[in-house]
């Protein structure tokens, strides 16, 4: 089994891609691999990016060709994948929502209509045993995650499950994992069990509460010996800086000091916000600017300190200089301020 643990991660779109459409249609190799090359700069060992089953669909060369030169990229910097088939959060992925540049929502994927019909999954089974296929390499691919937050919505949940048994058949050596946002949803998927349970915890209010949530997830998944990963995270709400604005630093600590078996930042490149409601608002998320230039240097060395907790004891290596730009882009384009 590949290893699961001391996993360090971030979440990855493309500097300008809102959503997983916008990342594989719009797919550019260079920024893909500067993009790679900031992560390496914070110790990063793994990146968890959304496929698109709709670009795939409408462009299956495009879409393998910018999936392999990404798995290429990304081994060759030490870095392993954690790719994510399908997406709950989001509009409904309709044709004029589904543009490869400019302003977008998050999509969902599939649609509504096909997790609602059982009729309609022969295509997702057919896109899940294509990943699957090309995600056999533990030194590349740290594990398949079929969907990120299914809740406890039966369609979806039992969309999942279907598409957990075709994953598990296709390559049946694949780690597998659901990206559940609370640690107890992950018992609902016992055929196949799950190698990794997830848990998100984006915004905790502070830091007792964030210690307690890390507990609580920790302690349930050693009871169903499992191990488990912090998937998506950002900032304790309350933190002296902007609460629209990144402070990684508020939580680092308290992940790099936890008993997580890895853990994934909310999100690699600064960008608007996911959700079209928090980008109105002016929320930015994210810290390399395209060119490198980080949003805050003291985010950068937080997370590049927390991504050194294999080496419990030892002093982390502060000799990156980091140039930074608390500013965002004028493209963004984004609002607000407190």
């Amino acid at each position: 089994m590949v290893s699961l643990t001391a996993v360090r991660g971030a979440i990855y779109f493309p500097t300008h891609s809102h959503n997983h459409y916008q990342s594989w249609a719009a797919y550019d190799p260079q920024a893909a691999a500067n993009d790679l090359d900031y992560a390496k700069r914070l110790n990063l060992n793994a990146v968890r990016v959304i496929l698109s089953y709709h670009w795939w669909r409408e462009n299956r060369r495009a879409f393998a060709d910018a999936f392999d030169d990404f798995l290429l990229k990304a081994e060759n910097r030490g870095i392993r994948v954690l790719p994510v088939l399908f997406e709950s959060i989001g509009e409904q992925p309709t044709k004029a929502r589904r543009r490869p540049t400019g302003d977008a929502p998050a999509l969902k994927s599939p649609s509504g209509a096909t997790i609602r019909r059982p009729w309609r999954w022969d295509g997702p089974r057919k896109f899940t045993r294509w990943v699957a296929n090309r995600c056999i390499d533990p030194d590349v691919v740290l594990a398949l995650e079929i969907m990120n937050e299914p809740g406890e919505y039966e369609p979806r949940v039992n969309f999942v499950r279907e598409m957990l048994q075709v994953a598990n058949q296709a390559a049946p050596v694949v780690p597998l994992t659901v990206g559940c946002k609370d640690i107890r949803l992950n018992t609902q998927f016992s055929d196949p069990e799950l190698d990794v349970y997830q848990f998100h915890m984006n915004l905790p209010p502070t830091e007792k509460q964030a210690r307690r949530e890390i507990r609580d997830a920790v302690t349930f998944a050693r009871a169903h010996g499992k191990p488990v990963w912090l998937t998506e995270w950002q900032r304790l709400r309350q933190s002296p800086r902007s609460n629209l604005r990144p402070n990684y630093a508020s939580l680092a600590p308290i992940i790099g000091e936890s008993a997580l078996d890895g853990d994934f930042f909310w999100q690699l490149m600064l960008k608007p916000a996911y959700m079209r409601k928090q980008r109105k608002k002016g929320r930015i998320n994210g810290l390399f600017h395209a060119d490198g230039a980080v949003f805050s240097a003291a985010d950068a060395n937080a997370l590049a300190d927390s991504a050194r907790t294999e080496s419990r004891g030892e002093t982390a290596d502060r000799s990156v200089e980091w140039t930074e730009r608390q500013r965002p882009p004028e493209e963004f384009d984004v609002g607000g301020g407190n």
